[in-house]
């Protein structure tokens, strides 16, 4: 993990999940378990539209772990504008 080398996690959210690692959770999720366990400042952009089943999970904050808990989060379209939400 990189989080520890990190000051603040920059996570730009697609619509694929990606790859479940050995843990069960794609290397996305892990890196943002990880930094949040550190206490780390977490960023997220979220491209908008449809989303893979197990990416919207992590989204919504499966079990209290993933992005529905914490952070500062944004949404953006295909357009490079960034609307906050």
């Amino acid at each position: 993990m990189q989080a520890v080398f990190m000051d603040v996690l920059l996570l730009i959210i697609g619509p694929r999940y990606g790859a479940q690692q050995a843990g069960g959770v794609s290397a996305t999720e892990e890196e943002f378990n990880e930094a949040r366990r550190l206490g780390k400042p977490i960023l997220v952009l979220r491209q908008r539209g449809d989303l893979e089943a197990e990416q919207e999970e992590f989204l919504r904050g499966r079990s209290g772990r993933g992005l529905g808990r914490g952070g500062s989060y944004a949404s953006r379209s295909t357009t490079p504008a960034i609307s906050a939400l």
